[in-house]
């Protein structure tokens, strides 16, 4: 059986961005309660593969479960640069991609939801929401959606 040649990966974080910021000023936090607090975590995959660039951008929402109303939101995008790109992401002819590697790509998501836990921190403090931190968040539930999500153009 041939051994197939492994390539050095090298992989570095160019830029950080945040693509969305809102706080719900108008809510009256008075009556609001903890349990009746709900996130969401949406996330999107993004292959520059010209510039051999992965994007991974992940927006939080916090609402009001009680009556389905918007408390804030913050998406991050961040930008890795991957040399070579085509020995980390596979490209199919149905426009989506999946990692070569999962556990690289599982450290990138790391990086990128503790930079979104960060921002957030920042932001909320000083709002009647700075006590509801994001929780950790189940990277083996978006790496397992990944191959299954369509990339955006």
């Amino acid at each position: 059986m041939a051994k197939k040649n492994s390539k050095q990966i090298k992989i570095s974080l160019g830029h950080i961005s945040e693509t969305l910021y809102r706080f719900n000023y108008d809510y009256d936090y008075s009556t609001f309660e903890s349990n009746d607090l709900s996130l969401n975590l949406a996330y999107n995959f993004r292959k520059l593969e010209d510039e051999e660039i992965l994007g991974i951008e992940f927006i939080l929402k916090y609402t009001s479960g009680a009556t389905d109303t918007v408390l804030a939101e913050l998406g991050i995008m961040t930008q890795f640069k991957i040399v070579p790109f085509s020995e980390f992401i596979d490209t199919t002819t149905n426009n989506k991609f999946c990692a070569g590697t999962s556990k690289i790509l599982e450290h990138l998501c790391d990086i990128s939801i503790g930079t979104l836990r960060g921002i957030l921190f920042s932001k909320l403090k000083g709002t009647p929401l700075e006590k509801y931190p994001l929780p950790l968040v189940p990277i083996d539930a978006i790496l397992s959606a990944m191959n299954e999500k369509k990339e955006e153009p």
